[in-house]
């Protein structure tokens, strides 16, 4: 019996060798493209923010009280 399933191996050597490769590169395929999602849905590119010197107070005027903002670029936000 061994020698008849090794006569059988011989006769689709070249066959099982090729399925066995392609196998081999679907999977490491298959791998790199996980880790290629898996490295696009990690860290977002950093968002760069222009900081601003903000002055906050409170102006009291008629007795009743208003929040304002003054930006470095001078634009008043109420």
């Amino acid at each position: 019996m061994g020698r008849q399933s090794l006569r059988v191996f011989r006769k689709y050597e070249n066959i099982l060798f090729v399925v066995l490769i392609l196998v081999l590169l679907s999977i490491c395929g298959y791998v790199i493209s996980i880790g290629y999602v898996i490295s696009m849905l990690g860290d977002p590119p950093p968002v760069v923010i222009e900081k601003q010197k903000v002055y906050r107070g409170t102006i009291i005027y008629k007795g009743e009280s208003y929040r304002i903002e003054l930006r470095e670029s001078m634009e008043a936000v109420r």
